[in-house]
């Protein structure tokens, strides 16, 4: 073998090891990043609850599901608010959490195909709401129902409460909606 050889020999060694580095630092760095945007508590509840998993279909991209006996709602979540996702499934506020604190879901209650919180005005203090994941479920009481203006963002904020938050529009009040908010049951365990 001619120096030549040997030389390109090391540089093939040197630039197969540095991008053996790279990979490892961005894997780390990825992980450093997903374990900063999930709380201790959330990591330590998610384990999955096979009998949970099982009894609902979790297709691809959807989330969970909400289930309100009182109203005969069993509708599935998928992330976001676009009008794309309520004209199909009950909306995931992005920017809200997705197990413990605020969780916020929006949907239609009139005029589309899928009108998931079209009886959310006959819920009253104390119903049930349940809130299925691939990880667990967790089942809340109602504590508040109010108008809002459209533009109060306020009932999306973080809470130290594990709590759902749900809204909808108000028939004939287009710069006001329904908030219902519920405060998770058991939540001390």
């Amino acid at each position: 073998m001619d120096n030549r050889e040997k030389l390109n020999k090391k540089k093939y060694i040197t630039i197969s090891i540095i991008i053996l580095i790279l990979i490892a630092v961005s894997i780390t760095f990825n992980i450093i990043c997903l374990m900063e945007s999930v709380s201790p508590e959330e990591i330590k509840n998610l384990e999955v609850n096979t009998e949970i998993s099982h009894s609902f279909e979790f297709e691809d991209g959807i989330i969970g599901y909400i289930q309100i006996e009182k109203i005969g709602l069993k509708a599935p979540i998928k992330e976001g608010t676009e009008e794309e996702t309520l004209n199909k499934y009950v909306g995931h506020f992005t920017e809200t959490a997705l197990l413990d604190g605020n969780v916020c879901f929006a949907a239609h209650n009139r005029g589309y195909e899928n009108n998931y919180f079209e009886n959310l005005h006959k819920l009253e203090n104390g119903d049930k709401i349940n809130y299925i994941t691939k990880f667990q479920e967790k089942c809340y009481k109602v504590v508040d129902i109010k108008e809002i203006k459209d533009t109060d963002v306020s009932v999306l904020e973080g809470t130290e409460d594990n709590r759902i938050t749900l809204i909808t529009c108000i028939a004939n009040k287009g710069d006001k909606r329904l908030c219902v908010q519920a405060i998770e049951e058991n939540h001390n365990k």
